[in-house]
């Protein structure tokens, strides 16, 4: 008869998270970044700590009406990706454009029908002046309003003027 004898015993091990390095990015401008894989939002996740060697893709979005226009630092270029490898702790900066905002306002007429130029008054016709194009919108009739009380409001902006110095001065006693 043969015994055989198995002795099973555990053999203590130490397993360590792999190393990794911090990726930094910063945004200059009307804009976003964000990362694959997935941690970097910016703004306002700005920083996200990735395993030692992996690539990591980084993506700018410009907000509305902006533009985005270059990276520095560990990325460079005028494309809106960039792929890095994060083998030490990393900076990135985005710059972005401002983004702009259009507004429209009616411009009202200045009435002039005069056009001029360095060497004095010259036909309006094609001079795209005031003179020539007559455009705008009307001011409002009466243009000023009397307020009775020493100011004036311009009823083409809804602005309303100062006092003058005698009408400050008046009812006050020499």
């Amino acid at each position: 008869m043969v015994f055989v004898l198995f002795s099973v015993s555990a053999i203590p091990a130490a397993f360590s998270a792999p190393p990794q390095e911090p990726l930094t990015v910063t945004v200059q401008g009307d804009g976003t970044v964000t990362s694959d894989p997935a941690g970097i939002i910016c703004p306002p996740d700005c920083t996200e700590n990735y395993k030692k060697a992996s690539r990591v893709t980084l993506t700018a979005t410009a907000d509305p009406n902006g533009s985005f226009l270059w990276w520095e630092g560990a990325c460079v270029g005028t494309q809106p990706t960039c792929e890095l490898k994060v083998i030490a702790p990393a900076n990135v900066t985005a710059m972005f454009d401002i983004a702009t905002v259009t507004y429209s306002a009616p411009v009202p007429q200045t009435g002039q029908t005069l056009c001029v130029d360095q060497s004095g008054s010259i036909n309006c016709a094609g001079t795209g002046q005031d003179g020539d194009l007559q455009a705008g919108v009307a001011l409002p009739q009466p243009r000023f309003t009397d307020n009775g009380d020493g100011t004036v409001t311009d009823n083409g902006n809804r602005s309303q003027g100062c006092r003058t110095p005698r009408e400050r001065n008046r009812g006050r006693a020499s």
